[in-house]
């Protein structure tokens, strides 16, 4: 080992190796400032993926989820009726509970009381949080602890989640500090590994799928239909309010985190070795990698780097952590430095004219993002060819020589008079500058042996963020050509146009194939009857997940389809899937459909309508159609006789996003509408925006005083939804009741929502 270590050093420091030793220190300050951790998480979380596996199952979380919350009213519940889900819990059969709450004293000691006594009944002490929070009055950090009264009945844990500059709940503590006590922390006490506070933190092992830990709503605990599901089991009640980003996934509840870091614990001992190890055995293979022959080089490149990509999967099935990023970096870093070296040697690279790089050598080139890729037309270049035959060596190196004089930086050289360099971070406001100064540059003619000859440039750019400078060369290849032909100086490539047009052709081309198959489906959001609390109905929207694409705006492919009146199967699907749902319900449920303007000149819209309500055995006042404002305005004649139809047939007619459009009080008056919904925008500020309180209010009396029914959307928040009903508003929909779903979870939506009316 002593001998390999001094054979390394002295390669290092042999004069032909510095750049070797450049990277050997590089890394291993990149390393030690952990610039490299972004790096590691990434591929800690492919790993993750790689090694994905559920949850034991031993810990529950219970979940003051919206059904319970609609049932027994907004958390934090009085300490009764916490007390009265404690003894649920038990009563299920749980062998511990936790919270994810502090129970902090409320100025009643009979209610604390009671909820001390039910935690005294428990046959193991329940685990109740200590955490950290900001003082509404002086913002200042203060700890916040159970009241005393919990102190013998209870054990006190930490609960704090602690997050990188990611957001990225990574770590996990033992126990956790503050005012001179040490409290385990909630995971290690649902681990049952309190005992374990002298270690350090543990890496969140996130293979285990956050997903897949069984969680129950307390409404079921409540109500007793919970069955056989805590039986056994560390039940963790959680308010589920507030989410966030698990790595390489979706956010989730903040209980899931805690037990998936319990969950950890519980696979033992982890061995945290960092990046030092991987460094090490980097620094020996990139030994190999500059100085061995090629086919050693090779071989060692692929199975060094293997060893650094895949090793740690292996390893973290044994506990054992590394990060390899800071060693995968200095491999990287002398294959490139290696390479380029070589590359230089390289006589295929280079044009033979002006021994300037040729653009094989710009394509073995990687790019950066933020560069820009400037090729040079000579757009007489064929024929001061022709005129100078055996001089065309002389007219390219003086070419050449005025772009560099135009600071230029590298200029590679093609053929048929095209050069091309990579402005390396340049703004667009200097490389315009920098362009200017050069074409002004060959507005005086060029000395080519006794001929004073003039040269015609043009510019193109490519500014995009791949890093292909082949395919980036092309692209500015063809703005040059265009800057040519229109007779501009420069024009930079917009790739959006041609791959917008492209995708366009793609999506209308797949949009009938795509409803055939399933790609296209709907969702649908429920809307809830503010006098009666019961979810009466939804909205159908459609959405597109497509295979490759994956989930595609509903702008974007309706407005398309507008565009190219393919609108009429898209309406007539969504109208079917809705009523179908409809009439699954037995017509407890209605639907609302938007329509789209162009639906009004469809002459037999009105009786496809009918035919379909028919065939679906669906009352048509269960069917509401939405239509805009706007939609008046492109087709005023055709939209009232559609409308009329409509509302004769004894379908609902609704006005869309109301507020957002052209509707005046005539119109109003004459449209035989008899709904209004009010545009989200007017609705998510008005818990603190006066004005639009105002405006919202104004037209929930306005529609009233008209004969109709008013649905606002964008519910987002309690407060908004509170002072809803207290305008006498109808109906609400939103994010706050809930967001849009597939059919089967609508249905299992609803049935929690109308349980406890049934029991």
């Amino acid at each position: 080992m002593l001998h390999l270590v001094k054979q390394f050093w002295t390669t290092l420091t042999g004069k032909r190796n510095r750049p070797l030793l450049w990277a050997f220190v590089a890394c291993l300050v990149i390393g030690t400032l952990e610039i490299s951790s972004p790096l590691d998480d990434i591929m800690r979380v492919m790993r993750n993926h790689a090694r994905a596996h559920d949850a034991s199952g031993n810990i529950v979380v219970v979940t003051i989820d919206s059904p319970t919350v609609a049932a027994h009213g907004e958390w934090p519940w009085p300490r009764n009726k916490v007390a009265d889900l404690v003894e649920r819990i038990d009563a299920a059969g749980a062998k511990q509970m936790a919270f994810e709450h502090v129970f902090v004293p409320t100025g009643s000691a009979e209610m604390d009381a009671s909820l001390a006594k039910a935690f005294a009944r428990l046959p193991t002490k329940p685990l109740i949080g200590a955490n950290f929070d900001k003082d509404p009055v002086t913002h200042e950090r203060r700890f916040q602890k159970p009241a005393m009264i919990f102190d013998k009945v209870a054990a006190t844990v930490g609960i704090p989640l602690y997050f990188n500059g990611f957001g990225h709940s990574w770590r996990a503590s033992y126990s956790m500090k503050a005012e001179g006590e040490e409290f385990p922390s909630l995971a290690a006490a649902m681990a049952g590994a309190q005992n374990m506070r002298d270690r350090s933190d543990i890496i969140i092992d996130y293979s285990i799928n956050p997903r897949s830990i069984p969680q129950i709503s307390a409404l079921q605990v409540m109500d007793g239909t919970a069955g056989s599901a805590l039986k056994g089991k560390t039940v963790l009640v959680s308010t589920g309010r507030f989410a966030e980003n698990i790595p390489g996934g979706e956010p989730v509840p903040t209980a899931l985190i805690h037990v998936t870091a319990a969950e950890t614990m519980r696979q033992g001992h982890q061995a945290n070795l960092d990046w030092g190890p991987g460094f090490v055995f980097a620094a020996f293979c990139s030994l190999a990698l500059w100085s061995g022959r090629r086919r050693v080089a090779v071989c060692v490149g692929v199975v060094g780097g293997g060893i650094l990509l895949f090793g740690p999967i292996l390893l973290e099935t044994r506990n054992i952590y590394v990060n390899p990023a800071p060693g995968l970096l200095l491999c990287g870093s002398v294959l490139i430095i290696r390479a380029w070296r070589s590359y230089r040697r390289g006589d295929a690279r280079v044009n033979p004219l002006t021994g300037l790089p040729n653009l094989l050598a710009l394509k073995e080139r990687k790019g950066d993002a933020g560069d820009a890729v400037v090729v040079v037309r000579v757009k007489n270049y064929a024929e001061l060819v022709a005129a100078l035959a055996q001089n065309e060596d002389v007219l390219a190196t003086q070419i050449a020589s005025r772009l560099k004089a135009g600071n230029a930086s590298t200029l590679y050289h093609g053929d048929d008079g095209i050069f091309c360099w990579v402005a390396n971070g340049v703004a667009h406001d200097e490389l315009s500058d920098q362009l200017e100064a050069i074409h002004s540059f060959f507005l005086m003619p060029v000395a080519v042996g006794n001929w004073q000859v003039d040269v015609s440039i043009a510019f193109g750019i490519e500014s995009g963020m791949s890093a292909d400078l082949g395919s980036r060369y092309a692209s500015a290849l063809v703005a040059a050509d265009e800057a040519a032909s229109a007779g501009h100086r420069w024009k930079y490539y917009d790739p959006a146009r041609l791959n917008e047009a492209e995708w366009n052709m793609s999506l209308l081309g797949r949009l009938d194939t795509a409803i055939e198959s399933g790609e296209v489906w709907v969702a649908y959001q429920p809307q809830l009857d503010l006098r009666t609390g019961l979810v009466t109905g939804a909205e159908a929207l459609v959405r597109w997940t497509h295979p490759e694409r994956g989930s595609i705006s509903p702008e974007e492919f309706v407005s398309v389809a507008e565009a190219h009146g393919r609108i009429d199967k898209l309406t007539y699907f969504v109208l079917d899937q809705a009523l179908a749902m409809v009439a699954a319900t037995h017509g407890r449920q209605g639907v609302a459909v938007n329509l789209s303007a162009q639906m009004f000149s469809r002459k037999d819209f009105v009786r496809k309508v009918q035919e379909a309500l028919r065939r679906y055995r669906v009352k048509a006042a269960m069917l509401t159609i939405e239509i805009t404002e706007s939609a008046a305005v492109e087709n005023e004649a055709d939209m009232f006789a559609t409308v009329n139809a409509l509302t004769a047939l004894g379908v609902t007619v609704s006005i869309d996003d109301y507020g957002t459009g052209y509707c005046t009080l005539e119109y109003l008056k004459t449209i035989k509408a008899t709904e209004l919904k009010i545009d989200r925008g007017f609705v998510a500020a008005m818990d603190h925006n006066r004005s639009d309180r105002v405006l919202v209010n104004a037209t929930i009396e306005l529609a009233h005083s008209l004969g109709h029914s008013v649905v606002a959307e964008g519910v987002e928040t309690l407060e908004t939804l509170d002072l809803l009903k207290s305008m006498g508003c109808d109906k609400a929909q939103g994010f706050f009741i809930s967001r849009p779903m597939p059919r089967e979870e609508f249905f299992q939506f609803v049935d929690r929502q109308v349980r406890p009316e049934a029991a």
